[in-house]
């Protein structure tokens, strides 16, 4: 996973999505997943954290992200 390249990282294409880039990076490394986010991902993340917050409980992290998030 660590070895995966620059040009394989998942790329932010907006200017207000770099928070939620962040902490998906370092969730992610937390648990040492493969970085399968994208772009359009962020949506559902930022709901995602939102979710967490208010109920104070961490979710597991879909086995394939790509996959499992619709648009």
């Amino acid at each position: 996973m660590l070895a995966q390249t620059l040009q394989n990282l998942p790329r932010q294409e907006n200017y207000n999505d770099c928070g939620v880039f962040i902490l998906q990076f370092a969730e992610y490394l937390s648990r040492r997943q493969e970085f399968d986010f994208t772009q359009k991902h962020m949506r559902y993340f930022r709901e995602r954290m939102a979710f967490e917050t208010i109920h104070g409980t961490l979710l597991d992290i879909p086995n394939k992200t790509a996959d499992s998030i619709d648009d």
